[in-house]
């Protein structure tokens, strides 16, 4: 489920039984994947995921609230807006705000599945990637933040930004010239002793 609410794209029967159980014949892969399907609709008390011929996909009209389908959605909001993507303009920052509420830690954090390395690697790239979007929306959250004086904010999303990679060297810099800009001198040559 997972897997196809982050793809939002259709995939093969047989695509979806030979990642998820690589070492099982096709024939009992794809078994294994009717009994998990079956055993997914019972659980959730109504069938989510809909077919076309040989194809499984998960229908954004299923009802389900799907954290990353919401963050982008946020992000599509910002990106109507008149200006390049690196910035934030006041209407942005809610937008922007609800998409770091959104993440909340390492992308399927405690899952994964038993001798499937083509499962855990895409999950390992899907998490890099959100984490990497994270950076980008708490970046301009800070500047959107500092452009406004709003410098205890600013803060928290940087001391956020940077918790995502501590050797984050712009994260670091911008962070430094938030304290001072807040009058907080003593704080600012903490984080430069840090960097």
């Amino acid at each position: 489920l997972a897997y196809l609410a982050t793809t939002r794209q259709p995939h093969s029967r047989d695509t979806l039984a030979a990642l998820l159980w690589p070492d099982y014949s096709q024939t009992n892969a794809r078994a294994a994947l009717r009994r998990t399907i079956s055993a997914l609709h019972r659980s959730l008390g109504k069938p989510l995921l809909q077919s076309r011929q040989e194809l499984l996909y998960l229908p954004d009209s299923t009802g389900l609230q799907v954290d990353s389908w919401e963050f982008y959605r946020c992000l599509a909001e910002c990106e109507s807006h008149p200006h390049p993507a690196s910035q934030a303009c006041p209407k942005c920052l809610p937008w922007l705000s609800q998409a770091a509420c959104l993440h909340r830690g390492t992308f399927m954090a405690g899952f994964s599945l038993r001798d499937s390395a083509e499962f855990d690697d895409w999950q390992f790239f899907q998490s890099e990637t959100f984490r990497r979007e994270l950076g980008s929306v708490l970046e301009r959250l800070v500047q959107g933040y500092a452009d406004q004086g709003n410098f205890e904010t600013a803060i928290e999303d940087a001391q956020r930004w940077l918790s995502l990679d501590a050797l984050h060297e712009p994260a670091h810099r911008q962070l430094m010239q938030l304290y001072a800009l807040s009058g907080q001198r003593n704080a600012a040559l903490r984080q430069y002793q840090e960097c």
